[in-house]
């Protein structure tokens, strides 16, 4: 399903940790930019439903085939518009972009093992992705 809903109350939403994780990572990616390279985004020490809600429409848009699934070729092109090209705007491989977040994208792809039915191969290659 796209971006959204309401959570359990036993834990987190996944997908609020992940943007809560994305979110703090661009403000120290922007802090530390110079002011024409980034603009934006500004997090302290939680994320106001302003920023959340642009942020999840931002995520549902990176899905561009419309599959209600982020690939890491999709997760890239929201990690750089999120960053305010403060990434590398040539990557175009998990492996070109911060170690932080390619282990976020790992780690919430990697959700898929706890499915019934599940193989550990569904967070590998092609097949990984954001639900």
């Amino acid at each position: 399903a796209k971006v959204g809903g309401t959570a359990g109350l036993s834990r987190p939403a996944p997908l609020a940790v992940l943007l809560h994780a994305l979110l703090t990572f661009f403000a120290v990616v922007q802090r530390n930019a110079s002011p024409t390279q980034a603009q934006g985004i500004n997090v302290g020490s939680f994320i106001d439903g302003d920023t959340l809600d642009r942020c999840k429409a931002a995520l549902n848009e990176a899905d561009t085939d419309d599959d209600l699934m982020v690939t890491a070729e999709e997760y890239i092109t929201y990690v750089k518009g999120e960053s305010g090209l403060a990434i590398e705007t040539e990557a175009d491989e998990l492996v070109e972009i911060p170690l932080s977040l390619v282990m976020l994208f790992i780690r919430y792809a990697c959700q898929c093992v706890q499915r019934p039915g599940a193989t550990p191969q569904c967070c590998h290659g092609e097949d990984a992705h954001l639900n």
